[in-house]
């Protein structure tokens, strides 16, 4: 059984990933309410004399578009943060480390990309998320650390409210309210539920894979107007509307092979991410 710190553990995936690893696991827990990873002396005084064996680091500051209001705010806790784990980790001997990572820090290339494409972080989000992978490899080649890095695309499941596509409109058609749709909704993307995170998370500790590589998780890749043709069979009802708005729609497909070669086998398709929404949004009622 391992010792864990996990950072982020009442966050949506730093939830997930404690529910799914708990059982064969003991967990440290961190949440950024609770300790503020971006100061030095705090972050260092929480590591002190604790049995660490690995670090899952999941806290971050959230929301792409959210990012460019406050870039001080989101740099500070998503690369000092980092910055300020990985010097705790060496104070303290702590060599294994699983930082998840973003698809964001692709940008917005126009092809489907594997974990070799250039980086060209778009927001000051998924900056962080770059100068994080950035300082980690640092770390790696002059320090005592093995690591991996996960990036995922598009993370959706019940309980993540802000930016999930799939959350909005389940809830709207649910609330007899239209199914908005910019442009013509052709653009593509992929919904990957936190479960299946979790899976690669527990297959890289079962086989103790800290090789120092980036992986990229993914699943489900459909167009937007699909996924709400979807919704709406599913649910017997809702309407489409399409709206004309100055909004530049843009694809963003990874490739997820490099973690299948290793053993990696997503789980939960569309179908079911769209069930657990409805259940969950009915039980809230």
């Amino acid at each position: 059984m391992n010792n864990i710190l996990l950072t982020g553990a009442n966050g949506f995936l730093g939830g997930n990933i404690l529910k799914n690893l708990k059982s064969s696991n003991k967990f440290i827990e961190i949440d950024l309410n609770n300790l503020d990873i971006s100061n030095f002396k705090k972050c260092k005084d929480f590591f002190a004399n604790k049995k660490i064996d690995i670090v899952i680091h999941a806290a971050a500051a959230k929301g792409a578009a959210e990012s460019f209001k406050d870039p001080k705010k989101f740099i500070d806790v998503n690369f000092y943060g980092t910055l300020n784990i990985l010097e705790a980790m060496r104070i303290n001997k702590i060599s294994k480390i699983i930082f998840i990572s973003s698809s964001g820090i692709y940008g917005r290339p126009k092809k489907i990309i594997t974990e070799k494409y250039i980086k060209k972080p778009f927001n000051p989000y998924s900056l962080g998320k770059n100068l994080s992978e950035t300082i980690i490899q640092y770390y790696a080649e002059h320090y005592d650390l093995k690591y991996v890095n996960i990036r995922p695309n598009l993370i959706s499941g019940f309980g993540l409210t802000k930016d999930n596509l799939v959350y909005d409109i389940v809830k709207s058609i649910m609330e007899n309210k239209n199914a908005i749709v910019f442009g013509k909704g052709l653009h593509i993307r992929q919904y990957t539920h936190p479960d299946d995170i979790s899976l690669f998370i527990k297959l890289i500790i079962k086989k103790n894979l800290f090789n120092n590589q980036s992986y990229n998780i993914s699943n489900n890749k459909i167009r937007t107007i699909q996924l709400i043709k979807k919704i709406i069979k599913i649910l017997g009802k809702g309407k489409i509307e399409y709206v004309k708005k100055n909004i530049k729609t843009f694809d963003l497909v990874i490739s997820n092979n490099k973690a299948k070669n290793i053993g990696w086998k997503p789980k939960r398709n569309l179908k079911f991410i769209i069930n657990e929404m409805i259940k969950n949004l009915k039980n809230d009622k």
